[in-house]
């Protein structure tokens, strides 16, 4: 948890967004939340081929070809400063 914390940080000092991420000390509902389980849409079988993703550089893509849905990190790495465009 303290990684993917420090990770978020890095992430979005380096696309430049100010957003401070927190921790809440336990889990609530607000009364006013419209709840929709969204569980089916995650897919821990690979990543979402269905969506058309704009095809960028990557590292192996001269191999193995452009690779969707990889994370954020990945963008960073292959496009840098041009990742917020690309989002």
């Amino acid at each position: 948890m303290d990684f993917n914390s420090e990770l978020l940080t890095v992430i979005l000092s380096m696309l430049n967004i100010s957003l401070r991420a927190s921790q809440t000390e336990k889990y609530e509902i607000p009364d006013d939340f419209d709840s929709k389980d969204i569980r089916f849409m995650s897919n821990l079988s690979g990543p979402d081929t269905s969506t058309d993703f704009v095809i960028y550089p990557q590292v192996f893509g001269y191999k193995d070809g452009f690779v969707p849905g990889l994370s954020i990190v990945d963008l960073l790495f292959n496009m840098g400063p041009a990742a917020l465009k690309y989002l």
